[in-house]
């Protein structure tokens, strides 16, 4: 998913075209076979624009590009509306307006940027009055965003956001956050949905949080082929009080689950974005038994379902 995450430049998927205001894509549709059946196709909202710091100039300026896939189709229109009011809320952390609609949410996101750009080039202009060449090579900056589906069926859906960002910098940062939400019906005598933001909680029991832990440090260790996890820290890659932990950004597979930890948070920039899975064999014994996520793991997928 979102392309090789040891990159520091974002790479934008094939969902992504060349165009100039916010409209209609045609994209792949991602459907869930079960439950409460989410489609996301067509309707993608996308951005790709080049915005100057002075009116009347080409550079420097802001190269953004937003794209961002909602829901279309679903169980009925309260599934549709409360998967996309999940995503906008997503989105507000990155510049979004809070209780907007998906679409005005990612115009919001797009004129935020824009406006803290402008900002910022204000701010650093008598630096650069004498040179105007290293003016467009240090104020120029990139923003890109891509949202999309990454798992979806048996009613659990889990949401990524890819980040890629340079504001005059030698390189780029690079993020990617993962929410997911399990919609349940309630039999109350009229149709509803409620939305449930899966956390941490529903993934491990607090008692087995240590077994969790202790999964994960083995998968690092293994990862970068290291004898033991006390070399890691010695020697790198990872900071050398680097804590590896389970954390609440992850994104279910039909494997298992995969726990993401973005650049600078446990090894330094070289290290990229680090990624580490888990198997629901692994994560059953550990797992509330009312966990939403049960009907996962208790749920054989056919290969042509797979995502």
């Amino acid at each position: 998913m979102f392309a090789n995450k040891n990159n520091a430049q974002l790479a934008i998927s094939s969902l992504l075209a060349t165009c100039a205001t916010l409209g209609v894509w045609s994209c792949k549709p991602v459907s869930a076979p079960e439950q409460v059946a989410i489609t996301f196709d067509s309707l993608c909202y996308h951005i790709n624009q080049a915005y100057p710091a002075i009116e009347g100039k080409e550079k420097p300026c802001l190269d953004i590009d937003v794209s961002v896939l909602p829901a279309v189709k679903g169980a009925s229109k309260e599934v549709v509306d409360k998967a996309n009011r999940f995503i906008a809320e997503m989105l507000v952390s990155y510049g979004g307006t809070k209780g907007a609609s998906l679409k005005d949410c990612v115009s919001a996101l797009v004129d935020n940027h824009i406006a803290h750009y402008r900002d910022w080039v204000s701010s650093e202009a008598d630096n650069y009055a004498s040179s105007p060449k290293a003016a467009e090579r240090w104020l120029s900056s990139e923003f890109s965003l891509e949202g999309k589906p990454v798992f979806n069926r048996n009613g659990v859906l889990t949401y990524g956001i890819a980040k890629y960002e340079n504001s005059g910098s030698q390189h780029g940062e690079s993020s990617y956050n993962y929410s997911t939400c399990s919609f349940e019906y309630l039999p109350d005598g009229k149709s509803e949905y409620v939305c449930h933001p899966i956390s941490l909680a529903d993934v491990v029991l607090p008692d087995s949080l240590e077994s969790l832990n202790a999964i994960l440090v083995n998968r690092i260790v293994k990862l970068f082929n290291a004898k033991n996890y006390e070399q890691l820290l010695r020697e790198g890659p990872l900071f050398e009080n680097a804590e590896v932990s389970a954390v609440d950004n992850f994104y279910l597979t039909n494997e298992g689950i995969n726990f993401v930890y973005n650049m600078y948070e446990i090894a330094p920039y070289a290290a990229g974005t680090i990624e580490l899975s888990t198997t629901w064999d692994e994560l059953k014994p550990l797992m509330p038994a009312e966990s939403p996520l049960m009907r996962i793991v208790n749920t054989q997928l056919p290969d042509e379902q797979n995502l």
